[in-house]
């Protein structure tokens, strides 16, 4: 949910150009923490890869190109060892399999368009 903030909030453009707002920059450094807090867990899931995915769009949306390389190399390597059909799937009881499939291809359609 907050990835989905994130992403969706509009900058408020300053006179001096300093960059981003403060409260902007704190709810990013906050999801991240957030996500490597998870990750550490050892929680896998497909919300969590669409999340990071959305962070990953902010930083490279943003200008943060070395971080959003850092992220989109850490996403693909996520999904790709939690991806349907590998030994540790991530949990898709609440939905069909086409649904988790649909899904999945999503997530691998925005990994490929920020790889580019």
């Amino acid at each position: 949910m907050l990835s989905i903030i994130l992403i969706s909030t509009v900058p408020q453009t300053s006179e001096t150009g300093a960059g981003l707002q403060p409260s902007l920059v704190h709810l990013y450094l906050s999801i991240k923490g957030y996500i490597g807090v998870l990750e550490g867990m050892g929680i896998d899931s497909l919300d969590l890869l669409q999340a990071r995915l959305l962070v990953t769009v902010f930083e490279v949306g943003y200008g943060y190109l070395q971080t959003g390389n850092i992220s989109i190399g850490a996403v693909t390597r996520v999904a790709t060892a939690n991806r349907p059909g590998a030994t540790q799937g991530t949990d898709v009881s609440e939905c069909t399999e086409e649904m988790a499939n649909e899904e999945w291809g999503q997530l691998w359609c925005g990994i490929l368009v920020l790889d580019r």
